[in-house]
């Protein structure tokens, strides 16, 4: 009577595999090891899409917002905006006081962690702030409904963050 191994491997082969693991001391030196820890193209493909998609389905951490057509909403709906005098990538946000008042930042909670291309940046007050491919987001005090973009264009310096 022959065993039967899963995944197809001939009877003998397992022993092999376990005897030149013992022998070499070091995992990959023997060929049978190499052969069986080869990746396949869809594993490769497969880790390239996590790492597109910022892992966070796997990593289980919730993406803080999400995208209405090609523009970003909060998780309520509500636009999320950038402004052009913050740099790309910058450590600090540039908006406050009056101006935060009129364009309130899009606060993470206590514990939040980067997740996907939303980052986050440190701000004067000492809170701390979603951004988006480096740009800091914020809302717009008059966005009163989901779907208003009333901020958009305004002053020439604030857009509404789209793809």
């Amino acid at each position: 009577m022959t065993a039967s191994l899963p995944g197809g491997v001939e009877p003998g082969r397992a022993e092999r595999i376990a005897k030149v693991m013992k022998s070499s001391g070091r995992p990959g030196q023997g060929r049978p090891l190499a052969f069986a820890v080869r990746p396949t193209g869809f594993a490769v493909l497969g880790a390239a899409m996590l790492l597109a998609t910022g892992c966070s389905w796997f990593s289980g951490r919730p993406v803080p917002a999400r995208f209405d057509a090609d523009r970003l909403v909060d998780p309520a709906g509500m636009t999320l905006y950038v402004f052009d005098r913050d740099p790309p990538y910058a450590a600090r946000s540039l908006c406050v006081d009056a101006c935060a008042r009129e364009w309130p930042p899009f606060l993470a909670p206590a514990g939040a962690r980067w997740v996907g291309e939303f980052a986050l940046v440190d701000r004067m007050d000492g809170g701390r702030q979603w951004a988006w491919r480096g740009r800091p987001l914020y809302r717009r005090s008059t966005d009163t409904r989901p779907g208003n973009a009333t901020g958009h264009g305004a002053d020439n310096l604030w857009r509404a963050a789209e793809r």
